[in-house]
């Protein structure tokens, strides 16, 4: 016998059935349950999943759900980032990225190359705390603007 898939409509080979049979379509994974009705006729009947069941029922009065209300981000303080590179809060744009260029000049990996392997461990740690407060520092300004 052929049987289409209550989901996806994929066609699957099973046997007569002489009691209900579960079966497993092989494109979507979904269950659905083959049997025969007392004329003879095929039945083939839909499982929803947990999730899809929930949803159908019926909810008694008064257990209504409270909506979650989506997350507010919070406004982060940017004076650490005016701290990493050196400048007072509130400087503009074009003294950020002067900062930013000096002080990668200075801690830049590449400056430090030759020397030992804590010191370059260091100067990587440095510039990635430069760019990262410089990148903060665009976008909040930006946001801002």
């Amino acid at each position: 016998m052929v049987v289409e898939c209550g989901h996806c409509l994929q066609k699957m080979r099973t046997v007569k059935p002489t009691k209900p049979q579960l079966l497993v379509c092989v494109k979507c994974k979904k269950r659905s349950q083959v049997s025969l009705n007392a004329q003879g006729k095929l039945i083939v009947n839909v499982w929803l999943s947990k999730k899809n069941q929930s949803q159908k029922k019926a909810k008694p009065e008064g257990t209504e759900q409270r909506k979650k209300l989506p997350k507010v981000k919070k406004a982060r303080d940017p004076s650490p980032w005016f701290r990493t590179l050196g400048l007072p809060v509130g400087s503009s744009m074009k003294e950020i990225k002067l900062a930013r260029k000096k002080m990668m000049q200075k801690v830049h990996p590449d400056k430090v190359a030759h020397l030992d392997y804590e010191q370059r461990v260091l100067a990587e740690e440095s510039s990635k705390k430069v760019n990262a407060a410089y990148k903060n520092l665009v976008t909040y300004l930006e946001g801002h603007s």
